[in-house]
């Protein structure tokens, strides 16, 4: 019998099932269902499926087999489970059989109900295939189904009615129709809101409901998905869990994406949305759109949203959308306000240090090192502009070409203006000036402008040097290289960083490398040309002082010195000199002009006479002239006799032996004085007449002055002696009375006439043979004194042509006997002379009276003894008594024969040499028409007596000299100058204290101080520049003097006195001196 097996199947599984298939096995035969095929059940619920079989009344299932597969859904993964199966009927026969009709489609909580025969039952559908049974007996009945109106959903059985047999199950499918009703909360008013659901979407007004009908349902139990969105906004909201069909459902938590778009910002640059209710974006490219989602939002409202640019991108700009609706498409972002950030990393840090930055026209500052932000607002297109940033506190700029609004840029490196002045005193400003800073020198400026000095590119503004920095034209550079100046700074220089090189040239001393001093701004530098002073800039005080002394005693005076030099440049200093290189110790030195205005020149070695009226240079001489010398300008000592005086008397008179003189020339020479206390006397080339010595003859250089020279200490044997009938004599005589001499007496020559027996008159000759003169005009004087001459006729100064006196050959007949004599020339006292000359050609003697001046020229001699003339051959004259002129004295006088070479003779006796005094003695002068023959001339003493012993003449000679005769007679002229000081020397009568600056070289003789006191002591001092004591002392009362010598290095001193002054002035005034 054929009937309908139905099983119940229960899915167990966690996982909605499809089914694909249901066998059963009836007898061993094999039924497939053909029912419940893919049908979808959820887990949990259980379904009917019927089976058609043919099976007797005893026959059974036995079993059943399910197969089925997983449902996969979008939401919810696969995993194990079991399907159970359940016979609900199928077993017969059965008497009074269980009849199930079972519903599928109905929606759960509906009521299936289903009228069969004549019973009605129903049941609440809480699950899949639900069913109602009906147990009757075997047979078949009529059943009915009635339409469901079960919440929105209207099931329409099928069938809706027919027959069913009892014990097989009984499948009643609906078919609903279904309305679902949806609402919603949250939406804003006046909208557009839509749902869709199970495939089907409806929209409404926003706060209205929407239905959904869903037809022909063949499982109205089944829950769909349902969205919900806002028309106008994007906002969706999906039920959870599913809403069934026919059910309703409230859509209140909403997901809106919210979309914004920018406008304004640069390409290829990043933006986000900042807040947006809380809710931000990532960043996308600038031109793209950016949407915000937002989840379960109750009250989907309008909210203010901020964007900017992205941090990335360092675009710090932004922009605000007030009331933007969550889920809508807001309008661009714009306008936009920016931040444009500047940074910068080379400015010095600290207290004060400010920095600016400029940009379109916009301003910002900051404190160094913080950054710089412009703000700016309204911006509908972000661009680009140039900046610029400069530093307050330092002329640092930087430039940025192109800067986006919005950005952040930093403004390093730097380019920094450092400007430096030269801190020079306005005396530069003449000069131009220049530096080297960071690599870079400047070109040449004007001191009194400030140098700029350009730095570009710069990471880290930091100290440096100035490497360089030098005037033009000035020895002035910059010496300070370890000193840091910050870049873009203001600087004036300290002057202490200068280092200037001034420079003393000398000239006129007396040698290119001549040692000598001068000080700048207030130091002293020794050496030789040039001397360099390094100093700061300035116009300092130079010092050189007056007074230069080199080591060899000469003096310079300094002519041209700058009182002021401005530091680095060049000053010249001036010295000049008269030529005057004292010899050593001289102090003082007074210029004699000696002019020779005659045509002929002085010979060589020459005696030149000079008469000083010593008075006027008391102050400076010793008593005796000790200390006087004379000398050259190159100082050369010019080898001096002092004759006669002393320091006070008026005509003093000195014998210098000098070089030749030209004609028509003159020649300044000079007196030397040394200390009083210094003597110079040597008896070489200092000396005086023999008397003057307190020894006699200790300082006698007349030897080396005169051409020929004798004084007391001469060796008679020097002499040779003759007369006519007896013999005179020569000799030494000491402790001879001398008042005017330094001890009263002296030594003397002593010669003696002829003493003639039988009363007959004679004379005799004296010869100095050791010292021969040339045959050439001359002079020769003698200091004498006649202690016997009366009746006689005394040759005091004479010259004679042979070295030894012949005798006075006879008379016989008219013939002389013996030798020829040759021609004498003799002074006398009084009258009387003699002469022979015995034929032509004889023997003949000239004798010239001093006093007489008489000249005698006979052929013959006159006997002495006989009184006999020879006159066969006479001839020439006989003269007497020729200016015939004083008296015989017994006081020591002067005499003085001069012969000019041209039968001319002059001479003078008297108590004072005749250049010093004329007038204390007579003079005559003879033309005799006779000169001398031969090659030599002697002094000769030649005398005559004329009767008896007691007539006998004897003479004492202190010296006796011969000299040169000067040009045409006439001595060349003396003029003789102001004192000059060989050293330097301060002092006066007056109370105070007295100083003076010199320079001293050195050289290589050692400094002498001298002192001489005034009233009293008086203190006396010789400092170096520093200050230090060289010499100290005090003088003592009554002129004394002190010397100090002292080695002296070179350099500038001092020399000081102090005087207290009033008092009895005893030497002139208070001095110190130095030589």
């Amino acid at each position: 019998m054929s009937t309908m097996m139905v099983v119940k199947l229960t899915n167990n599984y966690n996982q909605f099932i499809n089914l694909t298939g249901i066998t059963v096995n009836v007898n061993g035969n094999t039924y497939k269902s053909l029912d419940c095929l893919n049908s979808i059940i959820s887990t949990g619920q259980s379904t009917l499926c019927r089976i058609p079989v043919s099976i007797s009344t005893s026959s059974y299932l036995s079993n059943i087999q399910i197969s089925f597969t997983p449902y996969k859904s979008s939401i919810y993964e696969v995993s194990n489970g079991t399907v159970s199966s359940t016979l609900v009927s199928g077993s017969i026969p059965i008497n009074n059989q269980l009849t199930y009709f079972v519903e599928k489609g109905l929606p759960y909580g509906s009521t299936f109900t289903v009228n069969y025969n004549t019973s009605t039952n129903s049941t609440v559908v809480s699950s899949i295939n639900d069913n109602v049974s009906f147990d009757l007996p075997f047979g078949n009945y009529y059943f009915s189904v009635p339409t469901v109106n079960y919440q929105g959903c209207v099931s329409t059985p099928s069938p809706v009615s027919g027959y069913h047999s009892t014990g097989v199950g009984e499948l009643i499918r609906f078919a609903s129709n279904c309305t679902t009703t949806f609402s919603e909360t949250g939406l804003p008013s006046s909208q557009k809101w839509s749902v869709s659901y199970n495939g089907s979407t409806a929209s409404n007004s926003t706060g209205s409901s929407i239905y959904i009908k869903t037809k022909n349902v063949t499982n109205a139990q089944i829950s769909y998905t349902a969205i919900a969105k806002n028309d106008n906004l994007v906002c969706v909201s999906y039920k959870t869990p599913l809403v069934r069909l026919g059910g309703s459902y409230t859509f209140s938590a909403w997901n809106c994406t919210t979309s914004f778009s920018e406008s304004g910002l640069p390409s290829n640059q990043g933006w986000y949305v900042t807040n947006y209710d809380g809710a931000s974006s990532t960043v996308v490219s600038t031109g793209s759109r950016i949407s915000i989602l937002q989840y379960d939002i109750p009250d989907v409202s309008s909210y203010t949203a901020s964007s900017s640019g992205s941090p990335l991108n360092e675009l710090n700009c932004s922009s605000s959308l007030p009331g933007v609706e969550q889920g809508s498409t807001a309008s661009p972002f714009s306008p936009w306000t920016c931040t444009t950030s500047f940074t910068e990393s080379a400015l010095p840090t600290g207290s004060g240090q400010y920095w600016n930055a400029s940009y379109d026209s916009l301003s910002g500052k900051s404190s160094v090192p913080n950054n710089i932000g412009i703000v700016q607002s309204g911006i509908t297109t972000v661009s680009s502009f140039s900046a610029s940033a400069v530093s307050d506190n330092l002329d640092c700029n930087s430039q940025a070409s192109s800067v986006q609004q919005g950005s952040t840029v930093s403004m390093t490196p730097w380019t920094c203006v450092t400007t430096f002045d030269s801190g020079m005193p306005s005396g530069y400003n003449s000069y131009n000036w220049r530096i080297t800073y960071t690599g870079t020198q400047s070109s040449y400026s004007s001191v009194s402008s400030s140098i700029a000095i350009t730095t570009t590119g710069i990471t880290k503004v930091s100290n440096e040097p100035v490497t360089q920095g030098n005037l033009n034209s000035v020895d002035c550079n910059y010496n300070a290289t370890s000193i840091g100046y910050l870049e873009g700074s203001a600087n004036t220089f300290n002057l202490n960083y200068w280092k200037c090189v001034t420079q003393f040239t000398e000239s006129g001393l007396s040698s290119s490398s001549e040692v000598w001093a001068a000080v700048y701004d207030g130091s002293q530098v020794v050496g030789s040309n040039p001397l360099s002073f390094n100093t700061i800039p300035g116009n300092f005080i130079a010092f050189v002082p007056k007074d230069f002394l080199d080591g060899v005693s000469q003096k310079f005076t300094q002519t041209n010195s700058p009182s002021s030099l401005l530091a680095g440049t060049s000053g010249s200093v001036s010295y000049s000199t008269n030529g005057v290189v004292p010899p050593s110790g001289i102090i003082y030195y007074a210029p004699i002009t000696i002019s020779n205005g005659q045509g002929y020149s002085t010979p060589n070695g020459f005696q030149q006479m000079v008469i000083i009226n010593a008075p006027d240079f008391s102050y400076y001489e010793a008593s005796n002239m000790q200390n006087v010398e004379f000398f050259y300008a190159n100082g050369q000592i010019i080898p001096s006799w002092l004759e006669i005086g002393n320091n006070s008397y008026s005509s003093t008179t000195y014998w210098l032996k000098m070089n030749s003189m030209n004609a028509y020339s003159s020649e300044t020479i000079y007196m030397g004085f040394a200390t009083p206390s210094t003597n110079l006397f040597n008896g070489i080339t200092v000396g005086e007449a023999p008397q003057l010595s307190s020894t006699y003859g200790e300082y006698d250089n007349g030897a080396k002055i005169f051409n020929a020279y004798a004084n007391g200490d001469t060796n008679p044997s020097d002499f040779s002696v003759a007369s006519s009938e007896a013999s005179g004599s020569i000799s030494q005589s000491t402790g001879v009375s001398y008042p005017d001499s330094a001890s009263g007496s002296i030594n003397a020559l002593y010669d003696t006439g002829a003493f003639f027996p039988g009363g007959y008159a004679g004379y005799s000759d004296t010869v100095y043979n050791a010292s021969p003169l040339p045959n050439q005009p001359t002079i020769v004087e003698t200091n004498f004194n006649i202690k016997n001459a009366l009746g006689s006729d005394n040759g005091i100064a004479g010259l004679g042509n042979y070295s030894s006196v012949p005798g006075i050959p006879a008379c016989s007949g008219n013939s002389c006997s013996g030798s020829n004599s040759p021609p004498i020339w003799g002074i006398g006292t009084q009258s009387g002379g003699q002469s022979t000359d015995c034929g032509s050609g004889g023997c003949y003697q000239l004798f010239q009276d001093y006093m007489a001046g008489r000249y005698l020229n006979v052929d013959c001699s006159y006997n002495i003894r006989t009184g006999r003339i020879c006159t066969s051959s006479a001839s020439g004259t006989y003269s007497q008594g020729n200016n015939e002129q004083g008296s015989v004295s017994g006081a020591w006088q002067y005499a003085e024969l001069i012969y000019d070479g041209s039968s001319t003779y002059s001479s003078y006796v008297g108590a004072l040499p005749s250049y010093i005094d004329s007038s204390t003695g007579n003079s005559a002068s003879v033309n005799s028409g006779f000169t001398f023959s031969g090659s030599n001339l002697y002094i000769t003493l030649l005398s005559w007596t004329s009767i008896g012993d007691s007539y006998a003449y004897k003479d004492y000679f202190n010296w006796m000299f011969a000299r040169d005769y000067p040009p045409n007679g006439v001595m060349p002229s003396v003029s003789i100058g102001s004192v000059n000081y060989a050293g330097v020397g301060v002092g006066s009568g007056n109370s105070g204290t007295y100083s003076k600056y010199f320079t001293w070289d050195g050289g290589t003789s050692n400094a002498n101080y001298y002192a001489s006191g005034g009233a009293s002591s008086e203190d006396y001092y010789l400092y170096d520049y520093s200050g230090a004591t060289e010499v100290s002392g005090y003088t003592n009362s009554y002129c004394p003097n002190s010397i100090s010598t002292k080695s002296l290095n070179p350099g500038i001193y001092s020399i000081s006195i102090y005087t207290y002054g009033g008092g009895y002035d005893y030497c002139g005034d208070t001095m110190a001196e130095l030589t």
